[in-house]
């Protein structure tokens, strides 16, 4: 059960971040989008199926950046391309909590616990393309 602290940071995170694709999105003009009433944020463990869950945990913690790169956003994945790198020490695992995924439109978090040698708590930034879920950010929590 998600804490409504959590749920309100998670909420949060997730309206600055759409104000921030929309500052970054590459338009000319000098409007900003309207931020998405925080309403529009709701819990959606459904809208992670345990498959494509198991995929982002598995190919996040690989070593092999070809394996990494498939679950990454296309642009953020074309960056990751040209300059490979491990994401995670050797042997760490990803555990992502699908009961703690907030949606807004194709935009979602999802909390992610790091075990092993360097472990945390990240928020993963997650964008829907074509029914699959990948990773365009993280926030340190």
């Amino acid at each position: 059960m998600v804490s409504g602290g959590r749920m309100r940071i998670a909420a949060r995170t997730l309206i600055l971040v759409v104000g921030l694709l929309a500052a970054t999105s590459g338009c000319t003009s000098h409007r900003t989008a309207p931020a998405p009433p925080a309403t529009s944020a709701h819990p959606s463990a459904a809208a992670l199926p345990a498959a494509q869950a198991a995929n982002l945990q598995t190919r996040l913690a690989s070593t092999d950046p070809t394996i990494v790169g498939t679950v990454l956003a296309p642009g953020l994945a074309k960056q990751y391309a040209a300059h490979p790198f491990a994401m995670l020490p050797p042997g760490s695992r990803v555990q992502l909590d699908a009961a703690g995924m907030f949606v807004s439109g194709g935009l979602a978090t999802v909390p992610a616990r790091i075990e092993g040698s360097d472990p945390g708590s990240w928020l993963l930034l997650l964008t829907n393309v074509n029914g699959s879920w990948l990773v365009y950010g993280t926030v340190k929590q």
